[in-house]
């Protein structure tokens, strides 16, 4: 039931959120002991869930881009 319960959370995770596999396997043998019918099972997927994902990391501002070189004046030719 453990191995289900952690199939079912990896797939259906996005990819843009981590798991934390080292809470994912603890826990998931916790939930597991508990899970009598579907709806245990859906309930312990969600609670499991939500303590596996990682949090995200705050967004990092991006870096300040290089000023722009001094534009050079152009080039004047010989006026005749």
């Amino acid at each position: 039931m453990a191995q289900q319960l952690m199939l079912e959370i990896i797939l259906g995770t996005p990819t843009s959120q981590e798991l934390d596999i080292a809470v994912l396997k603890r826990q998931a043998k916790e939930f597991a002991k508990n899970i009598k019918n579907d709806a245990d099972f859906e309930a312990a997927k969600v609670q499991l869930g939500q303590q596996a994902v990682k949090p995200s990391a705050p967004a990092q501002p991006a870096p300040a881009a290089a000023p722009a070189p001094p534009q050079q004046p152009a080039a004047q030719g010989a006026h005749k």
